[in-house]
């Protein structure tokens, strides 16, 4: 038993006494390690869907234990009462199960879960497989069904006769049933994510370049009742399904979902949002990383060794569609909907944003003359070639040659030359809240000599941005602690960020945090009679930055580049609806994280992962 379990085994005992003294520390250990280990033979036992451990251990499993530990029935209930939680909450380390195999061999045939559980009612029907190297294969898939429990087993997962869920088994498939009729091999699903990964390949041309491979391989023609050819939506299905079992297995969790949704998507959603919670903030699991890229350890006077850290902010345009009513996060019905279901009446006003008349018929303005021509003015704009170009431009990235590539662009030794740059917060005009405001849209009708501007609202919007007030809520929600913070928070527009902070009252949080402005924005985009820029975020100001051979530590412009790669989802991610859209792009990144530390491996830099404990707590 490892120290801390130990440690939490003595504080159940402490509230326990009457299990403390009725038996000896060698039996409670051993019954927590074999309960544990009996943990998926428990749940496949239960007739609900509650993940919570069960009050009471199925018939079999209490008697194998009372036979194996020579223990009384009662004192068994008591066992498990005291520790029905943390056996539920915790996993065995390996190897430690081995030390009581022995007793599986000797009472387990006697008591196993099998006993009086024969599976019957088999149903069978034609799917299909999609595997990785010998294309698809047709196959019988069965279900069978235990009149005992009551619960009819799939594939990859059970479902009680009352139950409204699907239980996933532990454990990681290798073989993954999608929908009824679509099975997946899970290295399929790894290696259409890892062409996600490094080349931008959309679910249409992973499931194109899967059925062209197939179309080559030499077989004899066969009919069969499940289609043969991958599509879009399958591909997109394996995936979600994919990571989610990856996640909950890598987590020790079992994945539960509804088993009578009306198709997959609504299925899989409420998992996505799980996750997607998960996520939030410091949920990435190389959220704590450092190595000798990103992180210098300082020798102070006294001999000590410090670590100095920095990290490089920037935005990028990136988003799926919302609600256009500003800072409105409730979720859209489709993703063509401009508002959602409590603003719908936003639909019958004008949408120039200083007029609330109401819209005429066939139109997306009032009868106001001035409004009418913007809204043919706009029409005019969405079909001319160079709306388009500036479209490519708002997206502020550019394809990229390497996923991968971070320092490898530039020569950070001057820290000065030219990146992948695009429109951000330096270039656009602020509101009263600080957020960043689109381009004006003037009326033709009248000259430019005194016309009255307009403002309107045509397409979908997208909450959040690159403004002071959106940057420093980022930096709490991903830096939840004083302490989290690095030592230095590199981004585009710090002066604006900083003096925002000290607007908002919340300089006392940032106080062990320096902001300066990263070298390439500050050389070529920062005015140089700027007092409070100078004063405050130049980067010079700080010698830490600087190595003794007059070269910048740290490539204040590393998140350029990584805009370049994960702008590439733009046309990928700009249909998928909020919960779809958040897991994916947190795949991608956590992929992409684990890609980045094997090369670190490689070249030397040491990456490692700083204890939580000492950022968050």
């Amino acid at each position: 038993m490892i120290i801390e379990s130990k440690a939490t085994v003595f504080d159940i005992l402490s509230e326990h006494p009457l299990v403390v003294h009725s038996l000896p520390l060698e039996k409670i250990f051993a019954f927590v390690i074999v309960c544990r280990h009996l943990k998926t033979r428990i749940h496949l036992n239960r007739h609900c869907d509650s993940q919570e451990a069960p009050h009471s251990l199925p018939l079999s499993i209490h008697e194998f234990l009372c036979s194996a530990l020579e223990i009384d029935h009662e004192l068994n209930k008591l066992a498990w009462a005291a520790f029905r939680d943390f056996v539920w909450t915790t996993e065995n380390t390996d190897g430690q199960i081995l030390l009581y195999v022995n007793m599986f061999f000797q009472y387990g045939t006697l008591h196993g879960t099998e006993i009086g559980r024969t599976l019957g009612k088999p149903v069978t029907h034609a799917a299909t497989l999609f595997t990785r190297d010998i294309g698809p294969v047709p196959i019988w898939t069965t279900s069978l069904y235990c009149r005992n429990c009551c619960t009819r087993y799939h594939h990859n997962f059970f479902v009680h006769d009352k139950a409204t869920k699907r239980t996933y088994y532990g454990g990681m498939p290798d073989i993954i049933q999608v929908t009824e009729t679509l099975f997946f091999e899970h290295e399929l699903c790894e290696s259409h994510a890892d062409m996600m990964v490094a080349s931008w390949t959309s679910a249409t041309n992973c499931a194109r370049i899967y059925n062209a491979a197939a179309s080559r391989l030499l077989r004899p023609h066969m009919e069969w009742r499940s289609s043969n050819t991958m599509d879009c939506d399958a591909v997109w299905n394996a995936f979600f399904l994919n990571a989610l079992l990856t996640d909950h297995y890598n987590r020790g969790n079992i994945l539960v979902l509804d088993h009578d949704a009306r198709n997959q998507a609504e299925r899989l959603r409420p998992a996505l949002d799980a996750r997607n919670l998960l996520m939030t903030g410091p949920g990435q699991h190389h959220w704590s990383h450092a190595c000798n890229k990103c992180t210098w350890f300082k020798e102070e006077e006294n001999g000590e060794k410090t670590a100095v850290r920095a990290t490089v902010t920037d935005g990028v345009t990136l988003g799926h569609p919302c609600c256009a009513v500003h800072d409105c996060q409730e979720r859209l019905q489709s993703q063509r909907d401009k508002f959602c279901l409590s603003h719908q009446s936003e639909k019958l006003v004008c949408v120039v944003t200083s007029c609330r008349e109401e819209v005429e018929r066939g139109h997306v303005t009032c009868k106001h003359p001035d409004h009418r021509r913007l809204e043919e003015y706009q029409n005019q704009q969405n079909g001319a070639m160079f709306q388009l170009k500036r479209r490519l431009e708002r997206i502020k990235v550019s394809q990229t040659h390497d996923s991968l590539a971070t320092d490898s662009i530039l020569d950070t030794s001057s820290g000065v030359t030219d990146v992948n740059e695009g429109v951000g917060i330096d270039d656009l005009p602020l509101d009263r809240s600080g957020n960043a405001l689109d381009e004006e849209i003037t009326c033709d009708g009248k000259s430019a000599t005194g016309n009255k501007k307009l403002r309107a609202q045509f397409g979908p919007t997208f909450y959040g941005s690159e403004a002071p007030n959106g940057v420093r809520l980022f930096w709490r929600a991903l830096f939840p602690t004083p302490k989290s913070l690095p030592q230095f928070l590199f981004m585009d527009s710090n002066c604006k960020v900083l003096q925002h902070i000290h607007a908002q009252g919340d300089h006392e949080y940032f106080s062990q945090c320096w902001l300066p402005v990263d070298v390439f924005h500050f050389n070529k985009k920062h005015k140089d009679n700027d007092p409070f820029c100078s004063q405050w975020c130049n980067p010079v100001l700080w010698p830490d930055l600087v190595t003794p051979e007059g070269k910048w530590r740290f490539n204040s412009s590393a998140a350029e580049q990584t805009n370049a790669w994960f702008g590439g989802y733009q046309a990928i991610v700009r249909e998928m609806r909020v919960e779809r859209y958040n897991f994916f792009l947190d795949e991608m990144i956590r992929r992409r994280n684990e890609w980045m530390v094997k090369e670190h491996e490689m070249r030397g830099y040491e990456p490692h992962l700083i204890p939580r404990e000492e950022l968050l707590y």
